[in-house]
């Protein structure tokens, strides 16, 4: 019995009603709610209430919140895929086919993953059967206009942010520090104008960023949010990111005049600081070498935390960006003395399942009979250079070919041999991994987690992990990354050591409340 995607229909029959298992996904990205009103609650109910009238059951809600159907990128996607391996489930039912992808590629992708294990696509509200070709020609057609849709959402954004930059308009986003926003036009937040005042002439001076942000009670990325925002030589820039979202020098940005704001640099003053922030940058490279750098994202406002710590990787402490004058911070933090453990003793456990192969053994099987036709056919002709009649000249060349060929083949038999013992050396490795990475040194371990660790989510009470070497996806509590040891800080007030520190602490996001 097979279950593609269709309305419902053909998907059991009245025998298997009561027995039928299903799941329920659900999807929906800020605009589509805005616009469309495909509200998440909404498609909950009406896809248990369709469950309900065909008396299927449903084994469990799969909800992706504010996640694009453009990619795959979706953690309870993810774990969908995940579970539909463990056969508790028949169908995955949808409100639409959009709601699982938009990418025509990723959908299929996606079909052939779940009816791998035997599991069907349901699309609640289109009613066509998969089985016969009109219905294959219907899917094809829904999923392509899906990708059709989303593909002039994109265009018509782009056309609307470039008229918005030719006006000098601000396109989006949320008032950068020492800015507010007035009348939808950005001013500037006198509370935070003489801050940032400071900060520009005391960076112009060439004070180190690190040594400001102390003085000021700040981060590093709140001055760093200021040193680099052109709003303040009265220009808005545009282009800031390339492809795959890498970073553009800032000479290759595009820069509009901004109305309604008094410069405090010339614009001529402020590229002249980019170029020596740019020096500084260069000469301080590498200094800290954060492990899990550009990897954690906050789950609250999906923000990359920044890290903080020295060059000898000690106290390294992770912190949402997501942060700034008269801006909600999340207050997201993790030391990374603490995380690191917890990731290598899962990453171990997750290594101990890949075991690489050795696929040379026929390989040195018909190089040893290589070696011992040689050796055979050398013996016979020495033996033919006692006959008066045999030219020796010529058994002599052969004998020197056949000798060749032996050295040849030994060659390549070596470096078989080296591929075998380098596999096993691997072997060795990933079956007792983490003293073989304490061993290395800063830098080699920073190289063996960006080739290992894909990213990882960092919620509030949960940490997910996602590895570059498998689909599977590690999940562990946040009080697994945080020491229960407990105590008292100053004033008698008790306090945990690392982790999260309590709310009336002193973030990294936020100013210090003295």
């Amino acid at each position: 019995m097979s279950y593609v995607v269709d309305g419902g229909s053909k998907a059991n029959t009245s025998n298997e009603a009561s027995t039928f298992t299903c799941v329920t996904y659900t999807r929906v990205s800020t605009t589509e709610q805005a616009v469309d009103g495909v509200s998440l609650e909404m498609q909950k109910t009406r896809l248990e209430a369709y469950a309900y009238s065909k008396g299927w059951q449903v084994f469990r809600n799969y909800e992706d919140r504010g996640f694009s159907g453009s990619n795959l990128n979706r953690p309870e996607l993810n774990e969908l895929v995940k579970d539909a391996a463990t056969g508790q489930f028949q169908a995955v039912l949808l409100y639409k086919l959009d709601r699982l992808s938009r990418n025509v590629s990723d959908f299929y992708d996606l079909s052939a993953r779940l009816q791998k294990h035997g599991v069907g696509l349901i699309s609640m509200t289109q009613d066509f059967d998969t089985a016969t070709a009109m219905g294959k020609m219907l899917q094809t057609m829904l999923v392509g206009f899906a990708a059709f849709e989303r593909d002039l959402i994109v265009d018509r954004t782009r056309d609307a942010e470039a008229r918005m930059k030719e006006l000098g308009t601000l396109v989006c986003g949320r008032a950068p520090f020492g800015f507010q926003h007035v009348d939808k036009q950005l001013r500037y937040d006198q509370e935070g104008l003489g801050v940032a005042k400071d900060i520009l002439k005391r960076a112009t001076s060439g004070e180190p960023e690190r040594e400001i942000a102390r003085s000021l009670g700040l981060t590093r990325d709140q001055i760093r949010s200021v040193l680099h925002n052109p709003l303040f030589a009265g220009k808005i820039a545009y282009n800031r990111r390339g492809k795959n979202g890498t970073r553009v020098p800032f000479g290759k940005w595009t820069y509009v005049n901004y109305a309604g704001i008094d410069p405090i640099l010339s614009f001529d003053e402020w590229m002249q600081l980019q170029q020596e922030l740019s020096a500084r940058a260069d000469r301080n490279e590498g200094r800290t070498l954060p492990l899990f750098g550009r990897l954690l994202y906050c789950t609250q406002c999906g923000h990359l935390l920044s890290a903080h710590g020295n060059a000898k990787g000690k106290k390294t402490k992770y912190a949402c960006q997501s942060s700034g004058r008269a801006q909600k911070a999340c207050g997201i933090q993790l030391w990374e003395h603490y995380l690191v453990p917890v990731v290598l003793k899962k990453l171990s456990e997750e290594l101990r399942g890949v075991s690489p192969r050795f696929d040379g053994k026929e390989r040195l099987a018909a190089l040893d009979a290589r070696t011992l036709k040689c050796d055979r056919d050398i013996t016979v002709l020495e033996g033919r250079l006692a006959n008066p009649d045999m030219s020796v000249e010529k058994v002599r060349q052969r004998i020197g070919e056949l000798r060749e060929l032996k050295r040849t083949t030994l060659q390549e038999r070596s470096v078989v041999d080296m591929e075998r013992a380098q596999l096993d050396e691997v072997r060795g490795i990933l079956a007792d991994f983490e003293p073989f990475f304490a061993k290395l040194d800063r830098k080699s371990q920073l190289e063996v987690m960006r080739r290992f660790v894909k990213r990882i989510d960092l919620g509030v009470t949960n940490i997910v992990i996602h590895w570059r070497f498998s689909e599977n996806v590690c999940e562990l509590t946040r009080s697994e990354v945080s020491p229960k040891a407990r105590k008292k800080g100053d004033g008698g007030r008790v306090v945990e050591i690392g982790g999260l520190e309590p709310p009336t602490s002193c973030m990294p996001c936020r100013r210090s409340p003295s």
